[in-house]
């Protein structure tokens, strides 16, 4: 209630109490689901794999059991495969749900957010992932909180500390070369654009970052890429020195990391796996570049074809289920991410966490401007209701500068909706993109069958085929 209170203010009204919220202490800007989540996390950290699979097993039937009184939409689901809560009885049970996709709960979103919880205590999110299938949900008011502990919970392993300042590249900002930096004084960052970032504009960049008194920076691994190479081609390069640089919402290639962590020796490198809908998080070992699924924030399935739990060393998709969104649950959501399994366990730490050796989502895809410029297709992602009347786009490239942009439309699709496409996109993209917005039927996929947010022919350095 306090999110859309707040955003009913004037702007004058709102930027005084934010200047006014800044100076608290930073403990006392986080709510009381943070600080409960925290000591949660905190607590678990000595359990081992029989006390988490039987909190996980409790989680679980108070989330099918609200579901199927709160969600319509699940409960049909549900009662046609023949399932109702009494049938959970194990945790193997879980597993007879049927899943569900992102295109079923965006057709009939109303149906699957929660009746009990009321509107003013819910905010609407969109995304589009690595599918390119528009999609907006909501999430309870304390997710935001929630989610912030298990990141700085995850951060706290390389010696971040709650309080310290970073620099962010993570699209955020979308900026001039002129003004190209914003601050969030709640969370303490300097946000950054991922859009305006050239050998040229680097040194200004750099002195913010250093003026700002950034500890880490927070980046896409695209954008921090495209950093290293700026640093390293200048043979008198002086980066700023930063603790740790956080990569996350891409697929980190192993070639990237080489290059940032050359071009930031004295930085450590620390990646994670998540996605907006908040079913699945998974931060690297502090120890090793393994992932870990967290066993607190969703109950993680990764499955073959035919819907069977695949082996270790296997790929297969995350299926994910979240311990937290009661707004619009995500229950055995098939994320249309693919991951090779690791061990049941990790051995470097010792936390009975299952392992992902690799994430194959989130698969980086860059468009590049007139001028050279590079963006990620993470950066284009949009969280407002622009694209609510689409049902799937995707960007196509074949020269630089230029770029297309294919949508199959919803239902009821206003032609007017596509000024409103236009304005956000080019937005994004900036002055040196020239935009072309072409109505489809129907919309190419991959060898594999895995839609893709981006048909780039152009012959990249960065991006899956490097």
């Amino acid at each position: 209630m306090r999110i859309q209170l707040y955003r009913q203010l004037p702007a004058p009204v709102r930027h005084a109490l934010l200047k006014a919220y800044s100076r608290l202490p930073i403990q006392w800007r986080f709510g009381g689901a943070y600080w409960r989540t925290r000591r949660l996390i905190a607590s678990a950290e000595s359990w081992d794999s029989e006390a988490i699979r039987t909190w996980q097993f409790g989680r679980l039937r108070q989330l099918i059991d609200r579901t199927w009184h709160d969600v319509p939409g699940y409960r049909r689901l549900w009662s046609a495969a023949g399932f109702g809560p009494g049938d959970l009885r194990t945790l193997d049970d879980f597993r007879h749900l049927p899943g569900i996709t992102k295109a079923e709960l965006s057709g009939n979103l109303p149906e699957f957010t929660s009746r009990r919880l009321p509107a003013w205590n819910r905010v609407y999110r969109t995304t589009a992932g690595s599918t390119g299938i528009p999609f907006g949900f909501h999430l309870p008011a304390d997710a935001i909180d929630q989610e912030w502990a298990f990141m700085h919970s995850a951060w706290e392993r390389t010696g971040w500390r709650l309080g310290d300042r970073s620099a962010v590249l993570r699209g955020a900002w979308v900026g001039t070369q002129e003004n190209f930096w914003s601050e969030d004084p709640h969370l303490g960052h300097l946000l950054l654009s991922t859009y305006e970032l050239t050998a040229d504009t680097w040194p200004a960049y750099r002195d913010r970052i250093e003026a700002f008194g950034a500890k880490h920076l927070q980046a896409y691994p695209s954008a921090a890429s495209l950093l290293a190479d700026i640093v390293l081609a200048d043979p008198g390069h002086e980066s700023p020195t930063l603790r740790t640089i956080f990569l996350g919402s891409e697929n980190l290639y192993g070639f990237q990391r080489e290059r940032i962590a050359q071009a930031f020796p004295g930085s450590r490198l620390f990646s994670w796996y998540g996605h907006a809908e908040q079913a699945v998080f998974a931060p690297e070992c502090e120890l090793s570049t393994r992932f870990h699924l967290h066993p607190l924030y969703g109950f993680t399935e990764i499955l073959d074809a035919g819907g069977r739990e695949v082996e270790e060393g296997g790929s297969g998709e995350i299926v994910a289920t979240s311990f937290w969104n009661h707004a619009t649950p995500f229950i055995r959501y098939r994320t249309m991410d693919f991951a090779t399994t690791g061990p049941m366990s990790c051995t470097a730490c010792g936390r009975p966490h299952r392992l992902l050796d690799h994430i194959d989502g989130r698969l980086q895809e860059m468009i590049i401007t007139a001028t050279g410029r590079w963006i990620s297709m993470t950066a284009i992602n949009m969280h407002s209701n622009v694209f609510d009347d689409i049902r799937q786009f995707q960007f196509h490239q074949r020269e630089p500068g230029k770029v297309t942009f294919r949508f199959i439309p919803k239902a009821g699709y206003a032609p007017h909706a596509e000024q409103g496409i236009r304005e956000a996109l080019e937005a994004k993209l900036g002055r040196d993109m020239e935009l072309t917005i072409s109505r489809v039927d129907t919309l190419s996929r991959a060898k594999n069958g895995k839609f893709r947010f981006l048909e780039q022919e152009l012959p990249l350095r960065y991006g899956d085929r490097a």
